[in-house]
């Protein structure tokens, strides 16, 4: 095994070219880290091929194209999150936002019923402001089927070459959704933290997902206590996961840019030199942090 700096040398390496496809910046409703240009000059420093920004209340497309304006070097993308703020499962503003740019559409995260669930009436929700009051969204309606207005959205994502991401959804709706997108013929779906304590999915419901070309954005923040000590998980997890389900179907990201935790190049860099360090291979770094996300957002 290799020593500890030889690690930290080859992650710095590594990092260039690397895509980041989830990090929060600024401006928001609570602190960041950077706000949208500091974040793309940061990742220019790093050597970095690109970024997308994510943001639970407001869409980013908008704020990804002055970025990239500003920072050409590196490319940056945005998308919507269908929380309450946007109308929730709204059609129209998924149709806009792609008009505009947006590459990603989240389903519901701090809006989701099964986020609500687990935070309540938390600081932690009451700190994230407009936009997360009211009853939790989910996937199904009354009758307990798919919302029409989610069929509606998901030929949006279909037309535009946009990507599907399960956001905060609880792991069977992340199923079932997936289930219905790939029969409308979607291509482009991302797990959103198969990890994370509300989002976690078992292994071997992560492998028939693979096998069908769903792809597993594995987020380094679940590394740390952000949603609290119980929850964090450690480095060696995150890597059986990776050799478990495969790198072919994984994509490496931070979810970083709280005030609290490392500057998300930083953190990736962390990253992968932790998965070097458990026997990741460089060729498998190469395609969680480079090919498969090139292949995702273009």
């Amino acid at each position: 095994m290799k020593n500890r700096s030889t690690n930290n040398d080859d992650a710095a390496d590594l990092l260039t070219g690397a895509i980041d496809t989830h990090i929060h910046s600024g401006p928001d409703v609570v602190p960041r880290k950077f706000n949208d240009l500091e974040l793309a000059r940061a990742a220019l420093k790093a050597g970095m091929k690109g970024i997308v920004i994510k943001c639970h209340i407001a869409t980013t497309e908008g704020r990804a194209y002055l970025a990239h304006k500003e920072v050409p070097e590196v490319q940056v993308w945005g998308g919507i999150a269908l929380n309450h703020n946007v109308g929730g499962f709204n059609p129209e503003a998924v149709r806009i936002s792609a008009k505009m740019g947006a590459k990603i559409v989240w389903m519901p995260t701090v809006s989701s019923a099964n986020h609500m669930t687990h935070f309540g009436s938390s600081g932690h929700m009451d700190a994230l402001g407009g936009g997360m009051k009211g009853t939790g969204l989910t996937i199904y309606d009354s009758e307990n089927k798919i919302r029409p207005g989610i069929i509606d959205i998901l030929e949006i994502i279909k037309s535009e070459n946009m990507i599907l991401a399960t956001g905060h959804l609880a792991p069977d709706e992340s199923i079932e959704l997936i289930k219905v997108a790939l029969d409308q013929g979607i291509k482009k779906i991302l797990f959103t933290h198969p990890e994370g304590h509300m989002t976690q999915l078992p292994l071997d419901e992560q492998k028939k997902l693979a096998s069908k070309g769903v792809y597993f954005e594995r987020c380094w923040v679940v590394t740390t206590n952000i949603a609290g000590e119980d929850a964090r998980l450690s480095p060696e997890h995150l890597a059986q996961s990776i050799k478990a389900v495969g790198a072919t179907s994984t994509v490496m990201a931070t979810d970083h840019g709280q005030v609290v935790n490392h500057p998300p190049a930083e953190a990736l860099k962390e990253y992968i030199s932790a998965m070097l360090s458990n026997g990741i291979s460089t060729k498998d770094i190469e395609s969680m942090t480079q090919v498969n996300p090139s292949y995702l957002l273009c």
